[in-house]
């Protein structure tokens, strides 16, 4: 083999170990910008997931402050606090007085609701009146009460050319 002949073998194993080198470079750094590729599409996701999320807390703080706030005092308003109750007898004795309904209040005890915010007192309405229609105006005013309340039962009988009437319910109160 002469010399030039060597020589070319010689440069052509370079050149094949240098394109071996590179071909072995370019398969690694593409599997490794693959994988890179697919971790900043995830990490993008997650982003614009994250984002979308922040959005949407921020929306609804937005509308808590505009609109449930005034809701939150209407019900406060309609839910009083339990040491509130303590003149509900006067309440109801003054909303029969101006129907001419005779009323005496009787606790029934503290019932369970299902929230934890929520109670209810149970109470029991004796009422007395010379007609029948001053007590359906009552229970149509203790329908519209100032607190909110839940009438479970109401009973007018007859009794001695006079009215008679029985009215369980209870009123919500928070807690």
């Amino acid at each position: 083999m002469s010399r030039f002949s060597e020589k070319l073998l010689f440069e052509i194993l370079i050149a094949l170990g240098i394109i071996a080198v590179l071909s072995g470079g370019v398969l690694f750094f593409g599997s490794s910008v693959s994988g890179a590729s697919e971790s900043i599409l995830k990490s993008r996701k997650e982003l614009s997931d994250w984002a979308a999320s922040v959005q949407t807390y921020a929306l609804v703080s937005s509308q808590y402050t505009t609109k449930a706030r005034g809701y939150m005092n209407v019900l406060e308003t309609v839910l009083p606090e339990k040491d509130k109750l303590i003149d509900l007898r006067k309440e109801f004795q003054f909303l029969g007085s101006e129907e001419g309904v005779s009323v005496n209040l009787g606790f029934s005890g503290e019932r369970e609701t299902d929230s934890a915010a929520v109670g209810s007192v149970g109470f029991t309405l004796n009422l007395g009146a010379e007609q029948m229609q001053p007590m359906v105006n009552f229970v149509k005013k203790l329908e519209n009460f100032q607190y909110l309340v839940v009438i479970d039962s109401v009973s007018i009988s007859e009794k001695d050319s006079d009215f008679v009437g029985l009215v369980r319910g209870r009123v919500l109160y928070r807690n």
